[in-house]
């Protein structure tokens, strides 16, 4: 895939994901390694599991949604092999710092302004088969927007 092409109904279904995307477009951003479990820091997570498995991170891609506020971006990160099998026996990546600082860098070298502000959504966000982050910065934003200008529409903030 190519940075700002959108998600179709066969890649959501290949990533098991069909009845999400009726809801939302996403778009594609960016795609690469990232390091996953090397601090032991993450609060869900399984580290005999992920050791006897000899993880050390994932292949990824990583998409928007669509609809984005001024100052935030909702991110899903698909790491290659993530399912419901795997994540039983791993548990969640959720508050990993290795893979978050990851994701980070990922963009970060893609040229995404903001990409420091990258961080985990809460814990009921996150899904079996993606990572559920969102890109907390207005800076974001408005590069999302001025890199691809047709892809990103705004959501009215309500109070």
């Amino acid at each position: 895939m190519r940075a700002g092409q959108l998600m179709d109904m066969k890649m959501a279904q290949t990533l098991g994901i069909g009845r999400f995307l009726k809801k939302r477009k996403l778009v594609f951003l960016a795609s690469g390694r990232v390091p996953a479990f090397t601090k032991r820091d993450g609060l869900w997570t399984n580290y005999d599991a992920v050791e006897s498995l000899r993880l050390k991170g994932f292949q990824v891609q990583v998409f928007a949604d669509n609809e984005v506020y001024d100052d935030s971006c909702d991110l899903y990160v698909f790491p290659k092999g993530l399912n419901h099998k795997l994540e039983n026996k791993i548990g969640l990546i959720y508050t990993d710092g290795t893979f978050e600082k990851g994701v980070r860098a990922l963009m970060g070298a893609k040229e995404y302004a903001g990409a420091k502000s990258i961080s985990y959504t809460e814990q009921g966000m996150q899904g079996y088969n993606y990572v559920s982050m969102c890109g907390y910065s207005k800076a974001f934003v408005k590069g999302l927007k001025a890199r691809f200008k047709d892809k990103f529409a705004a959501i009215e903030d309500w109070v």
